[in-house]
C-alpha cells in the first residue's frame, strides 16, 4: 500500500485487536499503524476482550472468531455489542455457514478473511467506521428530535383518519388529561368547538389532497372537562410509522386573547377620551393622537404623524414654559403648564397640558405622553372676572351666576372623575382577581420547582400592582372628599401588633429588629383603626425599604388628654439611610420622591407619604419627618382620638388561620351559588370551593341567579355587583322576595372600591363583602362567619 495515502478518517481511529496468536496480533497492529490507524490494545481471549473494550472504549474492535479459552470471538462480540454498543469486524480464516450464521447474530460491521491484503483490511475498516459513524449521527438526531418534541412547550399531536395516535406532554397538559393514553384514539373533532368543525374538515381535506402544510389558524378547543380555550394551530402532512398522517402544532392563546381584549378596552378609553392625548418619541415626533386632538386642531392624523408639535405654536407661549418642559422631561419628571396654540383654521386656543415620560418595565424612557385640556373658555372667563371685578352690582350678579354654573360644571366633572375611578377600579380588579386566583390554583397543584418560583413571582407582582392601584384610588378618594372615617372602639396593641406582623418577614430577611412602644397611651381608643393602621403601615413599609441594618421602632405617645378627648402622636423611627435636608419638603407630595434615583433603586409610587399626611389631616392631626443623612429618620403624624371601651374577643388564632379546614369539617355538605359574569372568576371560585370539599353552582348574570335560587336550595350566594342583563343589586332584591331567602346569607363579590357602592349592596339586602382580588383565606373566613353552625 502507498504510505502517502491518508487514513480514512481525519483523526486516527482507535482499534482494539483481539487475536489469540501473539505474532499474528503484532503483525495486524503493524499493518494498522501503516494504514493510519491506532492499535490501542490487544486481547488474547474473550473475557479479556470484554474488559479492555469497557476500559479503552475504542472506535472499533477487530475480533478473531476463533479464540483460546471458554469464550470464542462470537460470544465476546455479542457481549461487547450489548454492553458498549461498539462496532465489531470479524477476523477469521473460517467461512463455514453455521459459524457465519452465529456471527451475524452479533450484527457485525464486516468480515476480514485470512489471509488478507492491506487494501482489503483498509476497505473493510473504512466501511465499518463510516457505517458506525453514520448510525451514531442518525441515533443522536433521532434522540434530539424526540427530546425537542417531548419537551416542547407547544402542544404537538399526530392524528390519522381523524383520530389521535400521538401527543406530547404539553398536549396532555393543554387538554387537561392525566396521561397520553387518555387522549389516544379520540376523534379530533371531539376536541374542537362545534363552531369550527366545518372549517377544520375543509382544511383537512385540502391537506390530504395537496400535502402542503396548512397556514396558522385560530380555533377554539375543548378540554376534557368541557372548558373552552383559544388556540393557534398549524398542520402539515407527514409519514408516521410508514403511513400518511397529519402533524399539528397547537399553542394556547387564551391568556393572550384576554390581554388583547383588555388592551382593546384601554385603547378605546384613550381614543374616546374628551381630553386631547398625544404620544411622541424621544425626539418629539408625533406617533399617536386621539380623536379629541383631531377635532380640536382640525388636522387629520396623517397630517400630524411624524411631525413635531411645534407646528401648532402661535408664538404667544412664554419661552420659559418650553425651557421648563424639557428640563423636567430630560430629568425623567413630568411637567404641567399652558400652551397658546393655533388650530388648522387659524383659530387660537389655550390648552393646559400634563406631559410625562413613558417608562418601559425595565425603567427605560421610550416615549412622552401628553394629556391636554382646552381651557380657552375658562381662561377667558377668568380674564373677564378680573376686568369686571369692581363694576356695578348687576355685573357682579351676572358673573356670580356664571361662577355658579362653572361650579356646577366642576362638580359634574368631579362626579365624572369619581365614576371613572369606580369603573377603573372594577375593570382593573376583575382581571387582577383572575391573575392572582389562577396563580394560587396553579401554586396549589404541585407545580415543578421552577414553576413554583415563577408563580410566586406572578403573585408577588400582582400584589404589588394591587397595592399601587389601592394607593391611587385612596389618594383620589381623599382629594375628592369621599373618605369617611369610622368611629369604633379598638385596641391599640392590636393595631401595633398587626403592623409589626406585616413588616416582620421583610425585616427578618434584612436582620432588622422591630420594637413596639405605646408609652402612656390608653389600651382602648375610639376612632378609625383601619385608616390608622394604613397610615402607620405606609411609614413602616418605607422604614424597612430604606433600612439595611439596625432596628425599626413603632411608637404611640400621648400628647394631650382633655377628658375622653386624646391627641396621640404616632412615630416610626428607623436607622436607615436618612434624607438630605433640602429634599424633605418634597416627601409628602403625591408621586414625590426624595430624588429620581429613589424610584429606580427602591421602587414605589411616591403616594404612601401623601396618603398618610392626608389621613392625618382627616383625623384632626398633621404629619412630618425628622431625619439626618446616614443616621436614620423619624416619620410622625398626630391624630385626635377618644377613649374607647371594649374587650378582646375570645377565640384562638389557630381557628382564624384555618378557615378552610373548618369549612371542610363542619360544612362539607354546604352548597353555594357563585354569580359572576367573568368566566375566569367563576372558574377560580368553583375550584377553591372544590378544594375545600364544598359544592358550588355558577350563574353568569343576575337573571340566571334568580332562576337557580327559585328552583334549587343553596346555603349561601356569592353575588357579583356589575353584570349584564341583571346586576347583582337587582338580583339580590329579587331573591330576597323568594320563599326561604329572607335570612340566607348573600355576600357581595365586588371590585368596587367606594363606600357608597358598599352601602348600596347593604341596602339591596346583602350581608357582607368579599373584595376582589379574592384572598382564599379571607373568602373562607367570610363564608365561615355567615354559615350557621351545624348541629352535632
Amino acid at each position: 500500500m502507498d504510505p502517502s495515502v491518508p487514513p480514512p478518517l481525519a483523526a486516527k481511529p482507535r482499534i482494539l485487536v483481539v487475536e489469540d496468536e501473539i505474532i499474528v496480533a503484532r503483525d495486524i497492529a503493524a499493518q494498522l499503524q501503516e494504514l493510519g490507524y491506532q492499535a490501542v490494545g490487544h486481547a488474547s481471549y474473550g473475557e479479556e476482550a470484554i474488559a479492555l473494550a469497557g476500559q479503552l472504549r475504542p472506535d472499533l474492535v477487530l475480533m478473531d472468531i476463533q479464540l483460546a479459552g471458554a469464550m470464542d470471538g462470537i460470544a465476546a462480540a455479542q457481549a461487547i455489542r450489548e454492553q458498549y454498543a461498539l462496532p465489531i469486524v470479524f477476523l477469521t480464516a473460517f467461512a463455514a455457514d453455521d459459524t457465519l450464521a452465529r456471527a451475524k447474530l452479533t450484527e457485525p460491521y464486516g468480515y476480514v478473511l485470512k489471509p488478507f491484503s492491506q487494501r482489503e483490511l483498509r476497505t473493510v475498516l473504512e466501511m465499518a467506521l463510516y457505517k458506525h459513524k453514520t448510525e451514531e449521527r442518525l441515533r443522536v438526531s433521532e434522540e434530539r428530535y424526540r427530546s425537542m418534541v417531548e419537551w416542547s412547550s407547544e402542544a404537538i399531536a399526530v392524528h390519522r383518519n381523524g383520530r389521535l395516535i400521538y401527543v406530547n406532554p404539553a398536549a396532555v397538559q393543554m387538554f387537561g388529561a392525566t396521561s397520553a393514553p387518555d387522549l389516544m384514539g379520540r376523534r379530533i373533532l371531539d376536541l374542537i368547538h362545534p363552531d369550527y368543525h366545518e372549517l377544520v374538515k375543509a382544511r383537512l381535506k385540502t391537506l390530504d389532497e395537496t400535502g402542503v402544510g396548512a397556514p396558522m389558524v385560530e380555533l377554539k378547543y375543548l378540554k376534557l372537562d368541557g372548558s373552552v380555550i383559544d388556540v393557534e394551530v398549524r398542520g402539515t402532512s407527514i409519514a408516521y410509522d410508514g403511513e400518511p398522517a397529519t402533524h399539528v402544532i397547537v399553542r394556547d392563546i387564551t391568556e393572550r386573547k384576554a390581554s388583547e381584549n383588555q388592551l382593546r378596552k384601554l385603547s378605546l378609553a384613550v381614543e374616546q377620551s374628551p381630553e386631547m392625548i398625544v404620544i411622541t418619541d424621544l425626539q418629539a415626533r408625533i406617533e399617536y393622537v386621539n380623536q379629541a386632538f383631531v377635532q380640536k386642531t382640525g388636522y387629520s392624523r396623517e397630517e400630524v404623524l411624524g411631525r413635531n408639535p411645534s407646528f401648532l405654536h402661535s408664538g404667544d407661549t412664554p419661552p420659559a414654559n418650553y425651557t421648563a418642559l424639557w428640563s423636567a422631561l430630560v430629568a425623567g419628571k413630568s411637567w404641567q403648564g399652558e400652551f397658546y396654540n393655533l388650530s388648522k383654521s387659524g383659530l387660537p386656543y389655550i390648552e393646559f397640558a400634563i406631559i410625562a415620560p413613558l417608562r418601559q418595565p425595565n425603567g427605560a424612557i421610550t416615549h412622552y405622553v401628553a394629556v391636554k385640556e382646552d381651557i380657552t373658555k375658562r381662561k377667558r372667563m377668568g380674564a373677564e372676572l378680573d376686568r369686571h371685578r369692581y363694576q356695578l352690582e348687576e355685573m357682579v350678579t351676572q358673573r356670580t351666576a356664571e361662577l355658579v354654573t362653572a361650579r356646577e360644571q366642576a362638580e359634574a366633572a368631579n362626579q365624572a372623575k369619581s365614576a371613572f375611578l369606580a369603573n377603573m377600579s372594577h375593570e382593573i380588579r376583575t382581571p387582577m382577581n383572575a391573575i392572582l386566583g389562577f396563580a394560587h390554583l396553579l401554586r396549589r397543584d404541585q407545580p415543578l420547582p421552577g414553576q413554583v418560583e415563577r408563580l410566586d413571582k406572578i403573585r408577588s407582582s400582582g400584589q404589588h400592582l394591587l397595592s399601587i392601584i389601592n394607593d391611587i384610588l385612596d389618594i383620589s378618594k381623599i382629594e375628592a372628599g369621599r373618605v369617611e372615617l369610622e368611629e369604633t372602639d379598638f385596641h391599640l396593641g392590636t393595631v401595633l401588633d398587626n403592623v409589626g406582623a406585616i413588616i416582620a418577614s421583610a425585616a427578618r430577611e434584612k436582620g432588622l429588629a422591630i420594637h413596639l412602644d405605646r408609652e402612656t397611651v390608653p389600651f382602648w381608643l375610639r376612632g378609625d383603626p383601619t385608616r390608622l393602621r394604613q397610615a402607620l403601615l405606609n411609614y413602616a413599609g418605607n422604614a424597612v425599604k430604606f433600612t439595611e441594618k439596625g432596628s425599626i421602632s413603632l411608637r404611640a405617645i400621648l400628647l394631650d388628654a382633655q377628658g375622653d378627648q386624646l391627641r396621640v402622636r404616632f412615630e416610626v423611627v428607623d436607622t436607615g439611610v436618612g434624607i438630605e435636608p433640602d429634599k424633605l419638603d418634597r416627601l409628602f407630595q403625591a408621586f414625590g420622591q426624595a430624588d429620581a434615583s429613589t424610584t429606580r433603586k427602591y421602587g414605589g409610587t411616591g403616594l404612601g407619604l401623601a396618603i398618610t399626611q392626608r389621613l392625618a389631616g382627616l383625623m384632626g392631626g398633621e404629619a412630618g419627618v425628622e431625619s439626618k443623612p446616614g443616621e436614620g429618620s423619624a416619620f410622625w403624624f398626630t391624630a385626635c382620638l377618644q377613649r374607647g371601651r371594649g374587650s378582646i374577643p375570645a377565640g384562638s388564632r389557630e381557628e382564624e388561620a384555618d378557615s378552610e379546614a373548618l369549612l371542610r369539617h363542619h360544612h362539607a355538605k354546604a352548597r353555594f351559588l357563585v354569580v359572576d359574569d367573568d368566566p375566569f372568576n367563576r372558574e377560580i371560585a368553583v375550584d377553591l370551593f372544590h378544594s375545600a370539599g364544598l359544592s358550588a353552582d355558577t350563574a353568569a348574570d343576575g337573571r340566571e341567579a334568580v332562576a337557580k335560587a327559585s328552583t334549587q336550595a343553596y346555603d349561601l350566594i356569592l353575588m357579583d355587583v356589575q353584570m349584564p342583563v341583571m346586576d347583582g343589586l337587582e338580583a339580590t332584591r329579587t331573591i330576597r322576595t323568594l320563599p326561604g331567602w329572607e335570612t340566607k346569607p348573600i355576600l357581595a363579590l365586588t371590585a368596587n372600591a367606594f363606600s357608597e357602592d358598599r352601602r348600596a349592596c347593604m341596602t339591596a339586602g346583602m350581608n357582607d363583602f368579599v373584595p376582589k382580588p379574592v384572598d382564599p383565606e379571607e373568602l373562607f373566613a367570610m363564608i365561615l362567619k355567615w354559615l350557621p353552625p351545624r348541629v352535632g
